[in-house]
């Protein structure tokens, strides 16, 4: 059975799956909307000139059936009081996919037979998303042919070792976003991507120092996110801006994500891997 939550700012949710609290009914809109502008040439033949894609609106009925009063205002104050908004939707397969939204109104009508009946629109901040972390460390070798320089490789295959080469790939319907956390002590960090073929992608070379048990993070996403922080103070400044740096995988290209620093610790690397999409 497919399952929807709401979910705020904090991480709390409210399950919206339950027919003796509140179930979220009849939803449409769970998908986007692509408006696509064509150059024709007069013979029949024609290419694509513009493309725009657009969410649509998520409109339902949430229904309330236990103290269906207090429940509704329970409801609209976590809805409105929340700073940020997340729809998650669950198929059948049980995996996860997120939609930052907006909320644009819940009204609500008299109680007939017990329940409450709350007609309720989400507007679409982003694309579907799924975001998967992996976590893994960075151990030095005992011997290796320059002492300040070491390498790791991330894999969605659960395959992580510092010492190989490993590969990492996203699905989705575009290029999917990294965010991605390393913790210090770093000299002048470098993260790459790029193919198997050795063929770079982007790159973040940062000039500074990371302190002891800080973090450095590199996050790529969409929608004005992207940005590059030491400690939680924006580092902009120390990054070569001639770079990629705010590079994205490529669905379906199996790629390498390095990370190297001139530094001779150990350390510890997070990897949220944002995969988007269209429709689900």
């Amino acid at each position: 059975m497919r399952k929807f939550y709401i979910q705020n700012n904090k991480g709390s949710r409210i399950d919206l799956n339950d027919k003796n609290s509140y179930f979220f009914s009849s939803p449409t809109g769970l998908g986007s909307t692509r408006t696509v502008t064509y150059n024709t040439d007069g013979s029949g033949f024609a290419d694509v000139a513009d493309s725009t894609t657009e969410q649509i609106n998520i409109v339902g009925e949430i229904i309330i059936t236990r103290n269906p009063y207090s429940g509704y205002r329970s409801l609209a104050d976590f809805l409105i009081q929340s700073e940020r908004l997340v729809l998650i939707y669950s198929p059948t397969d049980g995996q996860e996919y997120y939609l930052d939204v907006k909320l644009e109104y819940i009204t609500k009508t008299e109680i007939q037979a017990g329940t409450l009946t709350c007609p309720v629109s989400f507007k679409g901040l982003s694309l579907w998303y799924r975001k998967s972390p992996k976590a893994y460390s960075i151990v030095q070798p005992l011997t290796v042919a320059n002492p300040f320089r070491y390498g790791c490789r991330y894999s969605m295959q659960y395959t992580v070792d510092a010492l190989t080469d490993n590969t990492i790939r996203a699905g989705g319907h575009i290029p999917a976003a990294l965010d991605i956390y390393i913790k210090g002590r770093l000299v002048n960090p470098v993260i790459e991507l790029k193919t198997e073929t050795g063929k770079s992608i982007g790159e973040m070379r940062l000039s500074g120092t990371v302190p002891q048990k800080k973090y450095l993070r590199l996050c790529t996403k969409y929608n004005g996110e992207a940005g590059i922080w030491v400690d939680g103070v924006n580092s902009i400044n120390s990054i070569n801006l001639t770079d990629n740096t705010f590079f994205r995988l490529p669905q379906g290209t199996r790629c390498i994500l390095s990370v190297t620093d001139d530094s001779q610790a150990d350390t510890d690397v997070t990897v949220y891997v944002y995969e988007y999409y269209l429709t689900v």
